[in-house]
């Protein structure tokens, strides 16, 4: 929930090139106005001068030659030992290729950099293994690690002139204690590296089973080794993994699925969900434009937004929330037939404001924001807040429903987002006010420990139901007080980073009670004698909890975050690794249950849980907040008002 690296994570950052790849050139050792040079060529200058002595001349030729080969051999070996010493502290680097040909198949455009990528790729494998050594000297040393992150944090400036970390509170100020989680000791702790190699293995994994039993399908069934097309079959999982493989340097592979996106025709005769194919397939198709500048994926990007544009033509302008691809016809589906869902027709805007930006229609921007308009003109009798069903064709607010979880929650997360993508003021003042709202009417405790959670409020009261989904929360939070304009109260930012603390103690409580390790599907906060009970114990290699450690950490430092998002990590490997891939879990209350996994690996297991893993463990200096937004499925965009 997707701003991208010094994502530089490793690739071309959110400047044009975030990564620079320029070196300074150095001087020829020998040039004629080098000493070196000179006493290179001082023997033929000596010649006239002893001419009349033979053998004496002879002599000190040969001498002076001697210097001069012993003076080259020496800044031979001082060049060498420092090129070598300049490759063992370059950082690790991620190239994109260039963009690949138009034409013809794909293995012809990859003949000219073949061979270069194979000896690239075993240069890169041997740097690696050299920087893990270092890093570990240099974690022995000292904790040089965890020093450099809060530094780097009370000196790094946001371009907003927001707030980058908050003095840690107290210790007497903690209410509850944090959740607890087994560290590794000194001399078997891993490397920052090492645990981020570690999730790029996981998705090369996961890729290769979808490559090999999926490819082209939308989602990977890893013990069956087959697939479902629950999105209409055009690659659903393909096109959310362009902007991971970039991020990542998996470069051959992004060039194999760019083929693929070249020749996919997206007029279909079938209804497909205008969110999913928002988030998912146009915020995938941005993505992959943004790091590799390829505007093959602009272009279909905008033709796939051009056949679900008419799913606003409506009374009110709210969209319906399915479409015909092929035909236009729009509906909702049976169950919400005359009314939008919140979440989706507000989780549109980030999307389709940076193609109008790209592309220079601005149609698709008008649109979303029309959206927007509507629920704003809207009498909220809890300022704030909006209602999760909204009728269509009306624009009316169908009932008092408010949920941060299923049905609600990335329409809040976008109201920020607009406004660090845009940075107009008008969004930032409706995010204001939602917050205000949340904090009004849906913070809660549990019972007996005082957990902070989330409710749901309808009808006046609040549902102690709290979705993982609401886990996206703390992250928000934290990007608010990250992101907030320089004039805005102190104070209030700081009571939201205190509140995103609390709300991710309790996700890792969630999950770190649970047999697996991993957090239910939805959880009830009824209970008064142990917090929480399991309502839904499904696990579906959500991303929330790992994203909002992420946001966390990158912006207050605590290495707990990090801790916190390994241990998730270990979790899933341990009891989702399954076959050709993962699956979410059946139960994650029981270890070992008779069924276990629901043989289904999520798309947004690539484009998300394994993404923002990724960058947790990544290099400080690797990825800037301010850099790029990512969308809702974690699709790296560059603020387009820079």
């Amino acid at each position: 929930m997707n701003n991208n690296s010094n994502l530089s994570i490793g690739v071309t950052k959110r400047n044009p090139r975030p990564v620079r790849h320029d070196e300074d050139v150095e001087d020829d050792p020998l040039t004629p106005s080098d000493p070196s040079y000179q006493r290179a060529s001082t023997p033929t200058s000596l010649r006239s001068t002893f001419s009349d002595n033979k053998s004496s001349q002879n002599c000190s030729t040969a001498i002076y030659v001697i210097i001069a080969i012993l003076v080259i051999a020496i800044i031979g070996v001082v060049a060498l030992v420092a090129s070598l010493s300049m490759e063992n502290n370059q950082q690790p680097q991620i190239h994109v290729l260039p963009p690949e040909d138009t034409h013809g198949d794909h293995r012809v455009h990859h003949g000219y950099y073949d061979n270069e990528y194979e000896i690239h790729r075993n240069a890169e494998e041997e740097r690696r293994k050299r920087e893990i050594e270092l890093e570990r000297e240099r974690e022995n040393q000292a904790n040089v690690e965890y020093e450099h992150i809060d530094q780097y944090n009370l000196h790094h400036q946001n371009q907003h002139g927001g707030h980058d970390r908050q003095e840690p509170h107290h210790q007497a100020e903690q209410q509850h204690h944090e959740p607890h989680v087994e560290v590794q000791n000194e001399e078997t702790e891993m490397t920052l590296l090492e645990k981020r190699e570690a999730v790029k293995g996981a998705f090369i994994t996961a890729w290769q089973g979808y490559e090999t039993y999926a490819f082209g399908h939308d989602e990977l069934r890893p013990i069956t080794n087959d697939y479902r097309d629950n999105f209409g079959g055009f690659g659903s999982t393909l096109i959310d993994s362009l902007d991971t493989m970039l991020l990542m340097g998996l470069t051959d592979e992004f060039h194999r699925c760019s083929t693929f996106v070249r020749n996919l025709d997206f007029k279909k005769d079938q209804y497909v969900s205008l969110f999913e194919f928002t988030i998912r397939h146009v915020g995938g198709l941005l993505g992959a434009f943004q790091l590799s500048h390829d505007r093959m994926f602009l272009d279909k990007a905008r033709e796939l937004a051009d056949l679900l544009m008419p799913a606003f033509n409506t009374a009110s302008g709210i969209p319906y929330t399915q479409i015909n691809l092929a035909t236009g016809e729009s509906r909702n589906a049976d169950w919400h037939k005359t009314q939008s869902i919140l979440s989706e027709i507000g989780s549109l805007q980030v999307e389709y404001k940076y193609l109008s930006h790209h592309t220079g229609n601005p149609i698709y921007a008008n649109k979303a924001d029309r959206v927007l308009e509507v629920l704003e003109s809207q009498h909220k009798s809890h300022p704030g807040l909006y209602s999760n069903y909204i009728n269509t064709e009306e624009g009316t607010f169908a009932q008092e429903w408010f949920s941060l979880g299923a049905l609600g929650d990335s329409f809040y997360e976008y109201l920020l987002k607009q406004y660090i993508l845009t940075n107009d003021m008008k969004y930032w003042k409706v995010y204001r006010a939602s917050v205000e709202g949340i904090k009004r009417n849906m913070v809660a405790k549990s019972q007996p420990n005082g957990w902070t959670y989330l409710a749901e409020y309808r009808n006046g009261q609040q549902q102690p139901k709290f979705d993982q989904l609401v886990c996206f929360v703390p992250g928000m939070l934290a990007l608010g007080f990250k992101f907030a304009p320089q004039d805005e109260d102190r104070n209030i930012l700081d009571d939201d980073l205190h509140l995103a603390k609390e709300l991710m103690e309790t996700c890792a409580h969630i999950s770190f009670e649970q047999a697996t390790g991993l957090a239910p599907e939805i959880a009830s906060f009824a209970n008064q004698t142990h917090d929480f009970s399991v309502q839904h114990p499904t696990y579906l290699l959500r991303p929330e909890i790992i994203e909002s450690m992420f946001y966390l950490y990158k912006i207050t430092g605590d290495v707990k975050y990090q801790q916190w998002a390994w241990a998730l990590f270990q979790s899933i490997q341990t009891h989702c690794r399954v076959g050709s891939g993962y699956s979410g879990l059946k139960n994650v209350a029981e270890e070992n249950p008779d069924e276990k996994h629901d043989n289904a690996m999520e798309g947004f297991f690539l484009a998300e849980t394994l993404k923002y893993l990724y960058l947790i463990f990544g290099e400080e200096h690797e990825y800037n907040l301010n850099d790029y937004v990512f969308n809702t499925e974690a699709h790296p965009l560059r603020p387009i008002w820079k």
